[in-house]
């Protein structure tokens, strides 16, 4: 793989001594640019501006993260006596300036998938399989493990622990996935099929050792702890740049998911974000979102795309585990290298597989999501309102939506959507159930569905 910088440090560096002026006359873009020289010292690149931060080379051939507070403490230590690097402002200025010099937003993007570690790097090729090769710079890493995967080593007290945490008849087919989300985090698998982690369960069923030991295969700087309830709001959103694994050890139940802004950063949209002070700046976000709830969360999303994306993959936790609290030091001292052997198997069988597995666990919790994030699917599923029957085509729109309108007020619902978001609603959500709108001579029609008789007065 070239590397774009490599032309650009040809060029300069024939001149770079002829760029340096006297003190007094240097301006701030030819302070940045001696910046940037100075940091070309320190290996074979010059810095990458991407994300909200700059990225420097490493002896280790992975890029490290340098942020703007950084640059501009360098600069200021750099340039003492300058003429034009006297104050804050100034450092701004320059760091500001060398911004536009190292600017590559699709640097990153264009990195292989795979995970660098002391062997060299992982890369998951076309058909799913891994494959290690030296890992250099072209391959734009941004961090290593910690250790190489070891296919000898067995994981036995992570194992064990997984077995105390998940029960069920598919608790076999959950620890498989559990084991996928590992995987599937370390390759970037979560962001490219578009999946979130959420382990639901009460307290002390082991949600939080499986998540410290999913943190504890990262370097602190990959990781990243934005609850989807902020994602709405630049600071937070900037927090997620650059990072490989976004953590959140327990939701508030009291602050509704953002529909919208959810699905733009877990589906691969173009998310704006500000540092502090600091401009704007847009980046994918390539984070493996993973949760924690006690409960199922509540979000402003009610229609079916939510769900239907692939939003989430919920392995639920027994709720009388007995895990043991200091497993996650015993882990990493006696079997990381087994652990990251065994997810390495299981992001190959995601790539495989072009997703992660669905357990009937998973599908039990998502219904139960559904119907509690829309009343429209509790309208449908209520028994004693509606029968589902295929043959039936004789409803119109505006029977529906009286009939909906007086049974949520019977519910308990305070407010009763409007018409056309009812019907907007039914629209997205019915087919799942066998129910859609239909058009006729008479107009718009519900098929599938026979309303029953209410039991109380309109």
């Amino acid at each position: 793989m070239t590397d774009p910088t490599a032309d650009r440090q040809s060029t300069a560096a024939g001149g770079a001594a002829a760029k340096r002026q006297a003190a007094t006359d240097a301006t701030h873009y030819e302070l940045a640019e001696q910046w940037m020289m100075s940091r070309v010292a320190h290996g074979a690149h010059f810095p990458i501006f991407n994300g909200g931060s700059f990225y420097t080379p490493s002896k280790a051939q992975t890029w490290k993260p340098l942020s703007m507070g950084k640059v501009e403490a360098e600069v200021a230590a750099l340039f003492v006596g300058e003429k034009l690097a006297r104050k804050h402002s100034d450092y701004r200025g320059i760091a500001a300036t060398a911004v536009n010099l190292a600017d590559d937003p699709e640097f990153f993007a264009a990195a292989p998938m795979g995970v660098a570690s002391p062997a060299g790097f992982h890369r998951i090729g076309p058909d799913g399989a891994i494959t290690t090769e030296p890992l250099t710079l072209a391959h734009r890493q941004t961090f290593a493990l910690s250790c190489a995967p070891d296919s000898e080593g067995e994981p036995v007290l992570t194992d064990r622990m997984l077995a105390d945490a998940l029960d069920g008849p598919d608790a076999a087919e959950q620890i498989e996935l559990a084991w996928q989300i590992v995987g599937a985090a370390l390759f970037g698998l979560m962001a490219r099929h578009q999946v979130a982690g959420l382990f639901l369960g009460a307290p002390g069923s082991g949600k939080s050792t499986f998540q410290m030991l999913l943190r504890g295969l990262f370097p602190a700087d990959a990781v990243s702890a934005v609850p989807p309830s902020s994602w709405g709001r630049e600071y937070f959103v900037a927090s997620l740049a650059g990072k490989r694994l976004n953590l959140v050890g327990e939701l508030d139940d009291a602050a509704p998911i953002p529909a919208a802004a959810f699905k733009n950063i877990t589906g691969g949209g173009l998310a704006e974000g500000r540092h502090p002070t600091h401009r704007p700046f847009s980046f994918v976000c390539v984070a493996a979102h993973c949760f924690a709830s006690n409960t199922l969360p509540a979000t402003t999303d009610k229609g079916e795309g939510f769900f239907r994306a692939g939003a989430w993959c919920t392995p639920p936790p027994r709720a009388d585990a007995a895990v043991d609290p200091y497993l996650v030091d015993k882990i990493p001292a006696h079997e990381m290298p087994g652990v990251i052997a065994r997810a390495f198997a299981a992001a190959e069988s995601v790539a495989k597989a072009g997703g992660l597995r669905v357990t009937p666990s998973h599908s039990a919790a998502m219904d139960k999501w559904r119907n509690a994030a829309n009343p429209i699917i509790q309208w449908l599923t209520d028994v004693d309102a509606i029968e589902l029957d295929p043959q039936a085509r004789d409803t119109t729109t505006t029977q529906a939506y009286e009939h909906y309108r007086r049974w949520a007020a019977d519910a308990g619902f305070r407010h009763a959507f409007g018409r056309n978001h009812f019907l907007d609603l039914l629209e997205t959500t019915g087919p799942a159930r066998g129910v859609r709108l239909t058009r006729t001579n008479e107009g718009r029609m519900v098929a599938g569905l026979a309303l029953k008789p209410l039991r109380f007065p309109g």
